[in-house]
């Protein structure tokens, strides 16, 4: 069960840095402002503490 865990959670953790560093050119080679870029960058920054967070408490479980 722990390793179903350990393997979402790396998996959600790739998601979001993928996320994050498309988002990031899309802000950066905008022409204008990009909202969705704006958006995605806020919310793959917060899932990312909210997933290292996650990430503290299964060591501290095992």
């Amino acid at each position: 069960m722990e390793k179903f865990f350990l393997t979402l959670y790396l998996i959600i953790m790739t998601l979001t840095v993928f996320t994050f560093v498309i988002a990031f050119f899309m802000a950066i080679f905008s022409k204008k402002k990009n909202k969705l870029a704006s958006k995605l960058l806020i919310g793959s920054v917060i899932v990312f503490i909210i997933g290292f967070g996650g990430c503290i408490a299964l060591i501290s479980l095992s």
